[in-house]
C-alpha cells in the first residue's frame, strides 16, 4: 500500500519535477475584486556535480511591497511545500498557484527547514546513495531582493521564479566532498510574459490521468484533463489541450486512460491555466497491481557479451503511484531487462539527431522512467515492460570544439563531466540550429575554465559516428544538447 508520508522527489526530470502546496488544483478564482491578482510561483535550480537529492520545506513565503507595507504570505505553515531541489536542475516546476493583492513587491522572503542531502558514493560497488547526517542550514531564513520586481494586476497572472543555486548553496571541503553544510542562495524575479510561453513553462510535469474531459466551455481548449502529482500524495492539476497540441503514444485525448503515467510539456498561460504543448503516453499503472512507473538515474549496469543491458540499478526518485513500502524512494532498485521490454523517448522530437535508444545505448548517468510490476524479494526487482529516456542536465567543463558551423550554434564539442558517476570520461555533445546558449554567445565563446550545465538526452553508444560535422569513438557518451548554459566563475 501507498505510504502517506508527504517526501517530494520531483517532477520535470527527469525530471526532475512540478509541485504545489496543498492548496488543491490550478484553477484561479475568478470571482476576485480588483484589489488581488493571480499569482504563479515557478521554481527552477542550477545543478550541483554529485548532489543526487537535497530536500528541503519551504515553511513559510512572504513578499514585501515596493512602496511599503505589511509582507504579504504566499505561502504559509498550514500549506509548506517540501521540495527536492535536486531534482529541478535545468528545468522549471510549478511551485504553488497563490491569490495576493495587486501591486509592485520587491523582495521575497523564505522560511526553511529540514534539509536533507544524499550524495553518490561511486566507491562502493555499486555505487550506493548515501544521506548526509549532518546536513545543516546556515540561516532558516533567507530574503531576497526580486529583479525584476513583482507587479501583480487584476487583469491576469503574473509569474514569479524561484531560483535555487544549489551549486553555490552545498559546501564542500578542499577535496571537493560535500559537508553537509547548506547556505542557501536564490534568485527570484519576474517572469517575462510572451505569447509562445505565457507567464512561464512547466516543462517537468508529469503523473497520472484521473479524468478526461473531451469538451471545453473555454473555445481556446478543445477538452482537458486531470494529473495526479507526486505518484498519488501531490495535488492534482487541471491540463487542458488545444488543437495544436501534440500527443505521443496515442492519437489525441480521446485516447488518454485514467492511471495512465504521462509527461508534459506546458505553460500557464496569462490567465493562470495548465496548456499543454505535447503530451507523452506511456503505460497504464496499478497500485493494487504493484504496477508503477519509478523515475530515477542510472548507477549500475550489466551487459551481456554483445553489449546489451541485461540489468542495472536505477536510483528511484519518484514512483507513480507511490510503492514505498516495497520500493524506498531515493534507494536503488534492481531492473531487470527482458526481450520483451519495449524502449522509447520522451519527447521524441527533441532527438534531431536520430540516435537508437535500446538495451545497447542505455548507459550510465541516464535519466529514465521504467514502467513494470514489483517483483517479489529483499530487496525488490521490476521486470521492466518499458523504458523511457529521459532529458537531464549533465555539469561540466568544455574541453575541446569538434565542430562549428556558420550559424555558431550547429556542430559539437567534448565536454568532461564533474559528476563521479562519469568518472571523468568525456562526453561528445552534438548541438543543433535550435540549441539555445545562455551566457555565452555560440560554440566560438565557449572556453576550459567556466563550468557549463548542458541540457537535452544522454546516450551511451557502444559504435562509433558522426553528426553536425562532430564525431565519436566507441564506447562513449554522445549527448544532445537543447540548451548549454555557461555559469559565472
Amino acid at each position: 500500500m501507498r505510504k502517506h508520508v508527504v517526501a517530494l522527489a520531483l517532477l520535470g526530470a527527469m525530471g526532475i519535477m512540478l509541485l504545489q502546496g496543498c492548496g488543491g488544483a490550478n484553477s484561479i478564482n475568478s470571482s476576485l475584486n480588483s484589489q488581488t491578482g493571480s499569482l504563479v510561483v515557478f521554481g527552477t535550480d542550477a545543478p550541483s556535480c554529485d548532489v543526487f537529492s537535497f530536500q528541503v520545506t519551504i515553511t513559510g513565503a512572504t513578499l514585501t511591497p515596493a512602496n511599503g507595507g505589511a509582507p504579504v504570505p504566499i505561502i504559509s505553515s498550514g500549506d509548506s511545500i517540501t521540495v527536492d531541489f535536486a531534482r529541478l536542475v535545468g528545468f522549471a516546476s510549478i511551485l504553488k498557484f497563490s491569490n495576493v493583492p495587486v501591486g509592485t513587491y520587491s523582495e521575497l522572503t523564505l522560511t526553511l527547514s529540514n534539509p536533507q542531502l544524499t550524495v553518490l558514493d561511486v566507491t562502493q560497488t555499486p555505487p550506493a546513495p548515501v544521506p548526509v547526517a549532518s546536513t545543516t542550514l546556515t540561516t532558516s531564513t533567507v530574503t531576497v531582493r526580486l529583479q525584476p520586481e513583482l507587479t501583480v494586476s487584476s487583469g491576469g497572472a503574473a509569474g514569479l521564479m524561484i531560483d535555487f543555486r544549489l551549486r553555490k548553496s552545498v559546501q564542500t571541503d578542499a577535496n571537493g566532498q560535500v559537508t553537509g553544510l547548506v547556505d542557501p542562495i536564490f534568485r527570484a524575479g519576474m517572469t517575462i510574459v510572451s505569447s509562445e510561453e505565457g507567464v512561464g513553462v512547466a516543462d517537468e510535469l508529469h503523473g497520472l490521468v484521473g479524468s478526461v474531459t473531451p469538451t471545453s466551455s473555454n473555445p481556446a481548449f478543445t477538452g482537458s484533463f486531470t494529473l495526479q502529482t507526486r505518484g498519488g500524495v501531490g495535488p492534482v492539476f487541471t491540463v487542458n489541450v488545444t488543437s495544436n497540441t501534440r500527443f505521443e503514444g496515442v492519437t489525441d485525448l480521446s485516447g488518454l486512460m485514467p492511471s495512465t503515467f504521462v509527461e508534459v510539456d506546458a505553460k500557464v498561460d496569462t490567465s493562470g491555466d495548465i496548456v499543454a504543448k505535447e503530451v507523452e503516453v506511456e503505460e497504464q499503472e496499478s497500485e493494487a497491481g504493484e504496477k508503477a512507473a519509478f523515475l530515477g538515474s542510472i548507477i549500475s549496469i550489466n551487459r551481456d557479451p554483445s553489449g546489451n543491458a541485461t540489468q542495472f540499478a536505477l536510483l528511484v526518485f519518484e514512483e507513480h503511484p507511490e510503492l514505498t513500502d516495497s520500493v524506498p524512494i531515493r534507494s536503488p532498485l534492481t531492473v531487470n531487462v527482458l526481450a520483451t521490454t519495449m524502449f522509447g523517448i520522451t519527447r521524441p522530437g527533441i532527438n534531431e539527431a536520430q540516435l537508437a535508444f535500446n538495451a545497447t545505448t542505455l548507459g550510465l548517468g541516464e535519466s529514465v522512467v521504467v514502467h513494470g510490476v514489483v517483483q517479489p524479494g529483499s530487496p525488490a526487482s521490476v521486470n521492466a515492460n518499458s523504458i523511457f529516456l529521459r532529458p537531464r542536465t549533465v555539469l561540466g567543463n568544455f574541453t575541446s570544439l569538434l565542430a562549428a558551423a556558420g550559424d555558431d550554434k550547429t556542430g559539437g564539442f567534448t565536454l568532461v563531466p564533474c559528476g563521479s558517476i562519469f568518472k571523468g570520461q568525456p562526453i561528445t555533445v552534438l548541438t543543433f540550429p535550435d540549441t539555445s546558449f545562455i551566457g555565452v554567445s555560440g560554440l566560438i565563446g565557449l572556453g576550459p575554465k567556466p563550468t557549463i550545465g548542458v541540457r537535452g538526452l544522454l546516450f551511451y553508444e557502444q559504435a562509433s559516428g558522426s553528426a553536425n560535422g562532430a564525431s565519436w569513438t566507441a564506447p562513449t557518451w554522445v549527448f544532445e544538447a537543447r540548451r548549454v548554459r555557461q555559469f559565472p566563475d
